[in-house]
């Protein structure tokens, strides 16, 4: 029972398979059968037939004839293979033999596919020729109109050309020998070969476009601007030359090659090569505007030269004038002072170059007076005189500024040298004052080595010729060499006033206390010698052992009445 419901089953899902394999294999035959169907022959037919209407020739009709053996492969034997194959699909499956049936549909389809993109081949190459005909006969009319604006300008403007008129109405003919010549082409159906040809046309035409256009500014310059301007050059050359200006530029010779220069741009005007022509006018505008502008130049220096003359003639002779007069001075202060900076050399070498400034200046004026100068180097070598003098005069009052202090800073030395003595008399005083018992011998030295400076610095002021700047110098060493001193006496009495005091403050322990009875021993015998700080070290050291801080007690007690008595 059980093996007839497997058996049951099993047939039920065949018939199914089947069924659905039929049904499968009928839509993919139906949409192939449709694509087949979309190859339209009969749009291709309708294109072939309306081209043969243009009775074409030459290269345009071998295209034709071409894509036509292309067209009539794809209808007579492309297409009708891909209808057998169809039929032959359709059996297949009618027989339930799908798996021949798929082999055959993959089979048809590339074939369908390829026969498509002939078929959009054949159409693409029909359309092109079709179009080569009328885009030929609408780029023809453009053409024609272009052509007759730009001959209409040329016959009816023909002075605005100058000598590019005749090669433009021989260019003219020429055009119109080519549009005859494409006319024929055209007319003969070689629509390709006329394509060719309308593409050096269209390229003869723009170049035409473009001398219209272009060349009329050329000619105006080349008829007009250039000669007119070459003529007010050689007019104003010869009244500037007659009014003595002088010139390192061959304005003449400079003429001579614009001229020439004309000729070669009229001959690239006759070949109607405009890049040639432009190329030549503005070498010639810039030749022309050098001309202009060397003459400028040399008008403009002379107005600044006439204007700048008379001040530089003061200019010089001020710095002439204060030149004199610093040698003068230094000549005065060399007497009494020594001049250690070169001054009278410098002041020298400046008069030496005022000379040479004064007889450059001299060999100009008289340059122009004679007519002979050359403005623009004139006016240059005035801007640098002026310059040069500002230096001079700059460096002279520097000079005179310097040496002017020699005198006052003498008064200031002597009254320095004053102060130094009286310093040394208060020191002394202060020594006398505090009755010590003698001087350690270092410091003695050190006291007469100040004054032994002071002796000298007054003696160097004495001097029939003093050297400023070695007292200056002098000046500094001696003020701290006295600031030294100061501390050196202060640091003395101190030593001295608190060695007494220590002493008294040890006078409490110097019975019972064997140290400190040593301490102010040796510090007597030191006292006596002269060594005052030593003796207060001493004493120092053997009560601060003794009595702890004892010496800072007995030293801000002697601080005090040191300050106290100050006021």
């Amino acid at each position: 029972m059980i093996w007839f419901f497997v058996i049951v089953v099993i047939i039920v899902v065949a018939a199914g398979a089947v069924w659905w394999l039929q049904h499968y294999f009928q839509t993919r035959i139906k949409n192939l059968d449709a694509q087949v169907e979309a190859i339209d022959v009969g749009a291709l037919s309708s294109q072939i037939r309306s081209i043969e209407q243009l009775k074409l020739t030459g290269d345009s009709l071998a295209t034709f004839s071409k894509w036509e053996r292309a067209f009539d492969q794809l209808n007579d034997d492309d297409l009708a293979d891909l209808q057998k194959i169809l039929l032959d699909l359709e059996d297949q499956a009618k027989r339930f033999r799908f798996d021949h049936a798929q082999k055959i549909a993959k089979v048809l389809e590339a074939k369908i596919d390829t026969a498509r993109q002939q078929y959009d081949l054949i159409s693409q190459a029909l359309q092109d020729i079709r179009h080569d005909e009328a885009d030929n006969r609408s780029k023809m009319l453009q053409l024609r109109d272009d052509y007759q604006v730009s001959r209409k300008t040329i016959l009816a403007k023909s002075f605005v050309f100058g000598d590019a008129q005749p090669s433009l109405e021989q260019q003219l003919q020429q055009l119109a020998e080519l549009f005859q010549k494409i006319d024929q082409i055209n007319n003969d159906g070689d629509h390709q070969a006329a394509k060719s040809e309308i593409k050096q046309l269209s390229d003869e035409m723009a170049a035409l476009r473009r001398q219209v256009k272009e060349l009329p500014p050329l000619v105006n310059e080349q008829v007009n601007e250039f000669p007119a301007q070459i003529n007010e050059i050689e007019h104003g050359y010869r009244q500037l030359t007659t009014a003595h200006y002088v010139f390192t530029d061959d304005i003449p010779g400079m003429v001579e090659d614009v001229n020439e220069k004309m000729a070669d741009a009229n001959t690239a005007l006759k070949s109607l090569d405009v890049d040639a022509t432009e190329a030549a006018n503005s070498e010639i505008e810039a030749e022309i505007d050098k001309m202009y502008a060397i003459m400028e130049k040399e008008m403009q220096a002379r107005k600044r030269v006439d204007a700048a003359a008379p001040d530089l003639r003061q200019f010089i002779d001020h710095a002439l004038r204060q030149n004199r007069e610093l040698q003068t001075e230094l000549d005065h202060l060399n007497q009494s002072y020594t001049l250690n900076h070169n001054e009278i050399k410098i002041a020298k070498d400046l008069k030496t170059q005022l000379d040479s400034i004064d007889a450059n200046y001299i060999k100009d004026t008289d340059a122009i007076e004679a007519g002979k100068a050359v403005y623009s180097d004139v006016i240059e070598r005035f801007d640098a005189t002026k310059d040069e003098l500002t230096a001079i005069e700059k460096q002279q009052v520097q000079i005179n500024q310097a040496v002017a202090g020699l005198k006052k800073g003498e008064i200031v030395a002597n009254k320095q040298a004053e102060n130094f003595e009286l310093d040394m008399r208060n020191i002394k005083h202060e020594i006398l004052r505090h009755h010590l018992p003698g001087l350690p011998q270092d410091y003695v030295s050190q006291v007469k080595h100040v004054t032994a400076e002071i002796e000298q610095l007054n003696h160097d002021l004495d001097q029939v010729k003093i050297n400023m700047d070695a007292i200056a110098k002098f000046l500094i060493k001696i003020a701290s060499d006295i600031d030294a001193l100061k501390k050196a006496t202060s640091a003395l009495i101190d030593a001295a006033g608190l060695t007494e005091e220590l002493m008294q403050y040890a006078n409490r322990y110097k019975t019972t206390v064997k140290p400190v009875a040593e301490a102010v021993h040796q510090a007597t015998e030191s006292y006596m010698q002269f060594d005052y700080k030593q003796a207060a070290d001493t004493l120092a050291t053997a009560l601060e052992q003794t009595e702890a801080g004892s010496y800072k007690k007995v030293e801000d007690a002697y601080l005090a009445r040191k300050k106290a008595s100050l006021y």
